[in-house]
C-alpha cells in the first residue's frame, strides 16, 4: 500500500525519513484530536471515535487513555458513516473514524475517507508537534510508551481461476470445524465468528482469534477480489522506559508476529 514519509531526528531540521503505516497515522491523529479538543476546552460531553475490527487496538487504548470510546465496526466507511449517523441522534459524540488501509474521516461533512481534510489535520498536527520541539515519531514514541508497543502485519493470497471462491471457502470452514489451538506458539482464548453477525455487527464472514497475550488475528475473504486477507494486531508491553525498552518491544513483537504468519502460511500455502 501507500507510505507516509515521516522525519525524525526529535524536532531537528534534518534527519532520516521512515515510513508510517496507516495505523499509526491513525493512532497519532487520534492523539491529536482529543488532546486539541482537550486543551481548547471543547471535549463533548460523551467524547467517541470508530474503527474497524481489523484497526489496531492501539486506538481503544488511546481513546480510553481520553475518557473516550471506541466503538468499532466492519470494514468499509460506510459502516463508520452509519455509527455515526445512528449517535447523532442521541449518543455519544463522534469525533473521529479511521480504518487500517490509510482511510481517515477526521469531519463530518464528507461521510467517506477524505485524504484533502486529512492532509490538511496531518500539517496541522506537525506544526503542533514540531512548535514543542517534537517530531511525529517522537509523539508516537510518547504514545507507546503509555499504551504498549503495537504493530500490525497484514497478508492476503490470492486464489486465481474458477476453483478459487472454492479453495476460500474450504479455508474458512477448516477454521471454523477445527479453530486452531494456537497461533505463533501462543494460545488461542476465544473465538469470534461474525457470519451470523455479533453484538451490534451485522453478518460478515469473517473469524477473529483472540490470542492470550492479547493479539488478535482475523481472517476474512475479499468481497472484491479473488483472495483471503489475514490481519493481526499484536501489543508488547513496554517493560523499560526509554529506548532500549522500546527496542525490546519491538523485537518481540516483531518474533510473535513472525511465528504467527508462520502458521498461517501453512494453511494458505506460501
Amino acid at each position: 500500500g501507500a507510505a507516509v514519509p515521516a522525519q525524525a531526528g526529535g524536532g531537528a531540521a534534518g534527519g532520516a525519513f521512515v515510513l508510517i503505516t496507516g495505523n499509526q497515522m491513525g493512532v497519532l491523529l487520534e492523539d491529536y484530536l482529543f488532546l486539541s479538543l482537550k486543551e481548547t476546552g471543547r471535549m463533548p460531553p460523551r467524547p467517541a471515535m470508530v474503527n474497524t475490527i481489523v484497526t489496531t487496538g492501539m486506538q481503544r487504548r488511546v481513546a480510553e487513555g481520553y475518557g473516550a470510546e471506541c466503538f468499532e465496526c466492519l470494514t468499509g466507511f460506510k459502516w463508520i458513516a452509519s455509527l455515526m449517523r445512528k449517535h447523532e441522534s442521541g449518543g455519544a459524540d463522534i469525533v473521529y473514524g479511521t480504518e487500517e488501509s490509510y482511510g481517515y474521516l477526521v469531519e463530518h461533512e464528507v461521510r467517506d475517507k477524505d485524504g484533502i481534510s486529512a492532509a490538511a489535520l496531518t500539517a496541522e498536527m506537525t506544526l503542533y508537534w514540531r512548535s514543542q520541539g517534537k517530531s511525529l515519531l517522537d509523539r508516537l514514541d510518547e504514545l507507546y510508551l503509555r499504551h504498549g508497543y503495537w504493530q500490525e502485519m497484514g497478508i492476503s493470497k490470492y486464489f486465481q481461476g474458477p476453483e478459487g471462491p472454492g479453495i476460500m471457502r474450504g479455508i474458512m470452514e477448516s477454521y471454523r470445524k477445527e479453530p486452531p489451538a494456537a497461533l505463533g506458539g501462543i494460545a488461542v482464548t476465544r473465538v469470534r465468528d461474525l457470519k451470523d453477525g455479533a453484538g451490534d455487527l451485522p453478518p460478515s464472514d469473517v473469524l477473529q482469534f483472540y490470542l492470550e497475550d492479547g493479539t488478535v488475528v482475523s481472517a476474512r475473504p475479499s468481497g472484491t477480489e479473488p483472495k483471503i486477507k489475514f490481519y493481526a494486531t499484536c501489543c508488547t508491553e513496554v517493560t523499560t522506559p526509554g529506548p532500549e525498552g522500546l527496542a525490546a518491544a519491538r523485537a518481540e513483537a516483531k518474533r510473535k508476529l513472525a511465528a504467527i504468519e508462520g502458521d498461517i502460511r501453512a494453511v494458505i500455502g506460501a
